[in-house]
């Protein structure tokens, strides 16, 4: 048995993986995930694999809980390539390690297919895997809550009430105005990137995750299918 961790800004999420099957999805503030908290949950495993967008000192504490308790570990990192898949970044270790996780699982999970992939969370991110295993690039943009919260931070007059409707229609009042747009913002960026995809290949698969994902499939222009948990996926292919 493995945990599979990921470590984001203000918290962690991990799952216990035995036997390829992925155990529920744990999420823990990173102020309590520490010493105390692994040997509570951790002893039983044979080995970590973890990722992390920021906070090096978890993986530092991680790694020596790790040496201590004869326990294998690995920090995933983007890389140039694994297997068939190679990124189209020219520096791959600045690619952000949760689009290279969910590249590798999509390649992995659908292998000689094009696929665009779509990470609707705190950001929106999209990326273009061709049949051959080249990573094509993508877009980056802000997800639909930070969108939101930028309107309002920074505009004194707009005052709204946050909506978690998914609709295009034009807004009558100044709340549905401005989440109406950030949902069209976020599924015009989608539906652009599909065309701009399907310039290069023709599409095979469009597979859509994170938190905002069964929201946005109604309104794309081509079928899309949710797949959970990419990047635990993706982290899984790590273990030895």
């Amino acid at each position: 048995m493995n945990a599979l961790i990921d470590i984001g800004n203000s918290r962690a999420k991990y799952t216990l993986y035995h036997l390829r099957q992925y155990g529920d999805i744990q999420v823990v503030a990173n102020e309590q995930f520490d010493q105390q908290y692994f040997n509570q949950h951790f002893l039983a495993v044979e080995g970590v694999i973890v990722a992390s967008v920021a906070n090096e000192l978890l993986v530092d504490a991680l790694h020596l809980w790790c040496k201590q308790n004869n326990k294998s570990f690995k920090q995933v990192v983007s890389e140039q390539q694994k297997a068939n898949l190679c990124s189209a970044y020219d520096k791959p270790e600045s690619l952000g390690v949760d689009r290279w996780l969910a590249l590798v699982a999509v390649s992995n999970i659908y292998p000689q297919q094009n696929c665009l992939i779509v990470d609707a969370g705190t950001a929106t991110t999209i990326d273009l895997l061709t049949a051959d295993g080249q990573h094509q690039g993508g877009y980056i943009l802000a997800g639909i809550d930070t969108l939101y919260s930028a309107v309002l931070s920074d505009t004194t007059l707009v005052h709204a009430e946050k909506s978690t409707q998914a609709t295009l229609a034009f807004g009558k009042n100044t709340s549905a105005n401005v989440n109406n747009a950030c949902w069209a913002a976020t599924i015009g960026a989608i539906n652009v990137a599909i065309e701009q995809a399907e310039q290069l290949a023709k599409l095979d698969k469009v597979i859509i995750t994170g938190g905002n994902a069964h929201k946005l499939q109604q309104h794309l222009q081509l079928p899309s299918e949710h797949v959970a948990n990419l990047i635990f996926q993706g982290l899984a292919t790590y273990i030895e």
